[in-house]
């Protein structure tokens, strides 16, 4: 213990100034080091052989004695702790994350989020958010660092899809396949195609999981709990072979607003077909027996009893005409389903709906 003399002394003379940094010289600040090392040996217990007890010690003393702000700034000081003992922790930290769970989802999410990125993009994305060019000639790329720690990395392209092919989506099946087996070459288009019986068991599993997991409730129309509204639609695009593509998407009502986003319409068909050809009529009729089948069962998912219901068919008019067995929709009627067209459209007093004081019908 201190003579209170010499106590007094030191006080008039701190080891720093009022910023923090230094305020002694190097002769000093090596005395002082070894009577801090000298007294936590004796108070810990440590011999000349084994010091960590002096060490651990003294640092469970600065973390408990002094505040996040103070060990902060006297802490990053330090070149030692902040070159070498900080980055070795973070780093070994860094490397078990890359490795775990976590990260496989994150870099799924990467992948897949807004659009499938495809390999060359993922590849890009991977080099430059964990890496950049490096200085040496022995090397092009090097490791991304903050204060000498290494920045985190997704997953390398081919170890995530060895992940990405473990994924359940259920049964894919062949377009040309199942329809196109009997047709002209013209007729012909290469596609995949999912059964709603199988898929759409597996999609409500997944909201209802996701519901447990996030709090986030399911809509369950007119007190109908666990019946899940189903939206089914289709239209084709002007591209692919012989500029014709068609797809059929399916999604659920019970999302809410969420029913607006692209990430919650999934694809159950998609072909290079025209949307009226005949491949499409097939997979029509598919469908309606797939429908058919479901609205009449229940099904035992995650523990309760789900049913569906087909609820909307979002088609634009072309897809809806076709649907209803008719002619496309002209140029002349703008609607399948009503007989205004382009020569009657604009009486600003015009209604519609049944009956003879409507001036369109149905």
């Amino acid at each position: 213990m201190q003579h209170p003399a010499s106590a007094h002394q030191r006080q008039l003379k701190p080891t720093t100034t009022k910023d923090g940094s230094f305020g002694i010289s190097e002769r000093t600040k090596t005395k002082r080091r070894l009577e801090t090392f000298n007294s936590a040996m004796r108070i810990h217990g440590a011999t000349t052989e084994n010091t960590a007890s002096a060490a651990v010690g003294m640092v469970d003393a600065l973390s408990k004695k002094f505040s996040k702000r103070v060990l902060v700034d006297a802490v990053s000081r330090d070149t030692k702790f902040c070159e070498k003992v900080f980055p070795q922790i973070y780093n070994r930290k860094v490397k078990e994350f890359e490795n775990s769970n976590e990260n496989v989802l994150r870099s799924i999410a990467v992948y897949f989020t807004k659009g499938v990125m495809g390999k060359r993009k993922y590849i890009s994305a991977y080099k430059n958010l964990s890496t950049k060019k490096s200085l040496s000639k022995n090397r092009k790329l090097e490791r991304m660092k903050i204060m000498f720690c290494d920045v985190s990395r997704v997953l390398p392209y081919n170890k995530l899809m060895k992940h990405v092919r473990n994924i359940e989506v259920g049964q894919i099946l062949n377009v040309k396949e199942f329809f196109c087996s009997d047709l002209e070459e013209f007729e012909v288009g290469d596609g995949c195609f999912r059964n709603l019986t199988d898929f759409l068991p597996l999609l409500a599993s997944f909201y209802l999981s996701l519901q447990e997991l996030t709090g986030e409730e399911l809509l369950w129309f007119s007190g109908s709990v666990n019946t899940f509204q189903v939206v089914l639609g289709g239209d084709g695009a002007p591209f692919g072979k012989d500029q014709t593509a068609c797809a059929w998407l399916v999604s659920f009502l019970n999302r809410g607003k969420h029913i607006l986003s692209s990430d919650e319409n999934f694809l159950i068909f998609g072909a290079n077909v025209p949307e009226s050809g005949v491949a499409v009529r097939r997979y029509v009729k598919h469908l309606l027996h797939d429908m058919s089948e479901m609205e009449g069962k229940t099904y035992h998912i995650n523990g309760s009893d789900v049913k569906f219901t087909f609820a909307e068919f979002p088609n634009d008019l072309k897809m809806m005409a076709f649907l209803a067995g008719e002619l496309s929709v002209s140029a002349a009627f703008f609607s399948t389903f009503g007989n205004a067209c382009t020569c009657n459209c604009d009486d600003p007093k015009g209604t519609f709906g049944s009956g003879s004081g409507h001036k369109w019908h149905p």
